[in-house]
């Protein structure tokens, strides 16, 4: 996980708006755009929005409001990969990172530039903005009083499950499981593999190969941007794992679950 801090930054005003003046989602909208203008003097492609990593952002905003605090720690202890984890489980993600921003204004004046100028006075801030792996990004903003919360998401999305899950999986049945890809990387060569239960178990590709402890996938292309898995679980009752990558390189973990 990218290295984050967060900024703390109290402004007074003499004469108090209406919350209802502020708009959450454009102001939103400006802090992404000013990230990418910067991106772009940087020769650093733009970030794309993505929806899950925007109402992560959001939630975790309201949550520092509404918890009175500040910090990239919720109050369950979980910072933003867990958070991802337990709220976004269909988000088959490799890397993310976060930015905190809180400012305290009567007048709710604020702009946008202001945040990111300071994101970019700060070292590790600016490491995530700067980053070049990030590919996608969400902004949460929320207002509570006079004080403004924002959090920015920077991540690395291979894949979005599509399909709904059940909540148990059984090995005698056979899942087709459709997904979005998101990744910018072409799609050549993409690979996706199924771990087993069993680490040791071998799974013969042909008379030559084998693979140990993992099931090669063959992703069903219904057009550019989705495609299918298709996943027997006959390798026994435990826990099993989706892997994606291209060539010989895979992200593990990406997705676990328990069939029984």
């Amino acid at each position: 996980m990218k290295r984050c801090l967060a900024l703390l930054i109290l402004f007074s005003a003499l004469f108090p708006l209406l919350a209802e003046d502020f708009d959450s989602e454009l102001f939103a909208l400006q802090i992404m755009d000013q990230v990418n203008q910067i991106r772009t003097e940087y020769d650093l492609a733009p970030l794309l929005p993505q929806s899950d990593l925007k109402d992560l952002a959001t939630m975790h905003s309201r949550n520092m409001a509404e918890g009175d605090f500040f910090s990239h720690e919720d109050r369950e202890g979980l910072e933003a990969d867990a958070r991802l984890q337990k709220y976004k489980p269909q988000l088959l993600n490799a890397g993310i990172g976060e930015n905190l921003y809180l400012l305290e204004r009567g007048d709710h004046k604020f702009e946008a530039a202001h945040i990111v100028k300071g994101w970019m006075a700060s070292d590790a801030h600016r490491v995530n903005i700067l980053e070049s792996d990030f590919t996608h990004t969400g902004v949460g903003v929320f207002l509570s009083g006079d004080k403004l919360y924002t959090t920015q998401l920077f991540a690395i999305p291979l894949a979005r499950i599509i399909t709904p899950l059940p909540a148990e999986f059984s090995t005698k049945q056979i899942y087709d499981i459709e997904f979005e890809y998101l990744s910018l990387q072409s799609k050549d060569n993409f690979n996706c593999l199924l771990s087993t239960p069993d680490s040791s178990t071998q799974v013969k590709v042909d008379v030559f190969t084998y693979y140990e402890g993992l099931i090669p996938l063959v992703p069903d292309w219904r057009d550019e941007t989705h495609f299918l898995l298709h996943l027997a679980l006959d390798q026994g009752k435990g826990d099993y794992g989706l892997e994606l990558g291209w060539g010989e390189e895979y992200f593990t973990d990406m997705y676990r679950f328990r069939a029984d």
